[in-house]
């Protein structure tokens, strides 16, 4: 649960004024004003838990004049909009976000090509800037998977963000994993299920490389393994949103890492047993590499200081 720095924070970040969040959250006007004026300095923990609900839901909220817009949390001060006007509208440049839920890849692709996007199930959602610890905590990890795949000789490639994946195969979702491993054989199995006749070209696009098929700008279907670094202002769509998502695409492995919780969550859905949970003071297995593959935390924070 946030804190109220960080709560603080995010209200001003989202824009929000205290009688919107008194509205969402269900907590007194006259409590919220007091909180967030540093008044009451110990708020009840379901006064705060509402608050975080409030402010890091994906949620829709209607005002008087514009009835169904949907206001995003995961921007750093992107979508802001004032209640009770007809234009309040978020925006994105010069592109305004007025059909939230009914976005397609083609929208999607209009969007400026300097942001971070995502598209989930038709909404767009505009990508807080990533930090210094961020960015070093996966480049760290994803050195540690390139140097297993060159190792085993595997046909499995570690990617970085930013690269699109096109999760659903429809035309209303592409997103961007913080590190994912996409496998020659991924598709192969998308693609092949089911059939039992196979014509020589349809085995010679099997046998292709996941390099050779790779080669246009997005992966489409689900990758085998994906990594997410939540933040504050992403927590709720790494921890539920794409947890479902990645889920039911078929995704092998899902890791959900907090560093300011130093705690790692692992999805291996091909189990039964998940999440399993491990702190930054352990090593913590890849499944899909059938246990050949530890990610050492405890040496990562080491280096980290």
């Amino acid at each position: 649960m946030l804190t109220i720095e960080e709560l603080k924070e995010l209200k001003k970040n989202t824009g929000y004024t205290n009688e919107m969040i008194a509205r969402l959250s269900g907590v007194p006007i006259g409590t919220v004003q007091k909180i967030f004026a540093g008044i009451t300095k110990r708020p009840r923990y379901d006064t705060l838990k509402a608050l975080d609900q409030a402010l890091t839901r994906d949620a829709v909220t209607e005002t008087s004049d514009s009835p169904g817009i949907l206001s995003l949390k995961d921007s750093e001060a992107a979508y802001h909009y004032t209640p009770h006007k007809a234009s309040a509208y978020q925006r994105i440049g010069g592109f305004v976000l007025d059909r939230q839920g009914q976005y397609t890849i083609d929208d999607f692709e209009k969007l400026p090509e300097d942001g971070h996007y995502e598209l989930i199930d038709g909404v767009i959602y505009d990508m807080a800037t990533t930090t210094f610890l961020h960015q070093i905590l996966i480049g760290m990890i994803f050195t540690e998977f390139m140097q297993y795949k060159y190792k085993s000789g595997n046909d499995c490639w570690p990617v970085l963000s930013p690269f699109d994946v096109r999760l659903d195969r429809d035309d209303r979702t592409m997103i961007k994993p913080d590190l994912m491993v996409l496998c020659a054989d991924d598709r192969v199995e998308d693609d092949m299920a089911g059939q039992t006749d196979q014509t020589e070209t349809d085995q010679a696009a099997a046998n292709l490389s996941v390099l050779q098929r790779r080669r246009n700008h997005y992966h489409d279907g689900a990758p085998r393994f994906v990594m997410e670094v939540i933040s504050p202002s992403s927590r709720r769509r790494d921890l539920v949103l794409k947890l479902n998502k990645y889920m039911d695409a078929g995704v092998y492995e899902y890791w959900i890492v907090d560093p300011d919780q130093e705690q790692i969550l692992v999805y291996d859905f091909k189990s039964d047993n998940y999440p399993d949970v491990f702190t930054f003071q352990d090593k913590v297995p890849v499944a899909i590499s059938g246990g050949e593959l530890s990610i050492d935390f405890a040496q990562i924070l080491d280096r980290l200081r």
